[in-house]
């Protein structure tokens, strides 16, 4: 996936093609594996909220400079 943007609407559409290509997946993962192993798996849901939490800081930068960016 390429990671490059040049304006915060290009950065907008990076993210949601992260979440189209990786979110739904990930949590099938987390409820397969907390199904198997009949108990719920806590570090792999925190780890996804940390995740969508970088994301989020993203918009603390102004992207339209390169220091931003």
């Amino acid at each position: 996936m390429n990671l490059d943007f040049t304006t915060e609407d290009e950065l907008n559409e990076l993210i949601r093609q992260i979440n189209i290509n990786y979110y739904e997946r990930f949590n099938a993962n987390i409820l397969y594996l907390e199904e198997l192993a009949d108990k719920i798996f806590i570090i792999y849901i925190i780890e996804l909220r940390d995740a969508y939490s970088h994301l989020v800081r993203v918009f603390d930068y102004d992207v339209n400079n390169q220091a931003g960016k």
